[in-house]
């Protein structure tokens, strides 16, 4: 045996770890929604979320334009790494970690969605 280690408490510790594997394997995700949900209630309440709710976005021809209640900022089509199409809004990604997401609700029509579409696809150089 493995220095002497009893085989009873082997197996207890099995089955303990065993039993916390199943316990996190079912209830993990829920548990880690529930922290990540209530910590940005927290930073809402606070007045500290790293991002404005609403903002206003503008496409002109050699940049993005958004301009929120606190700041505004550019960026240029050139550094746009990929455009993503879902069935509930658009999303423009400028890095790995931010993109602007546009929601279909915004647009009156299917065709102005297209027509964005079209215009972003035209100033963005995608491999």
């Amino acid at each position: 045996m493995v220095a002497d280690a009893d085989p009873t408490l082997i197996l207890i510790e099995a089955i303990v770890l065993g039993l916390l594997s199943i316990f996190f394997i079912f209830y993990g995700k829920k548990m880690l929604l529930k922290s990540v949900a209530k910590n940005i209630s927290k930073l809402k309440k606070d007045g500290k979320l790293p991002f404005n709710q609403e903002s206003s976005i503008t496409f002109d021809e050699t940049h993005i334009l958004e301009k929120t209640d606190l700041n505004e900022s550019k960026i240029s089509y050139q550094i746009i790494e990929k455009i993503a199409e879902t069935e509930s809004a658009i999303y423009i990604y400028f890095s790995a970690m931010q993109a602007y997401i546009i929601p279909n609700t915004v647009f009156e029509s299917n065709e102005h969605r297209k027509e964005l579409l079209d215009f972003m696809y035209t100033k963005v150089n995608l491999k």
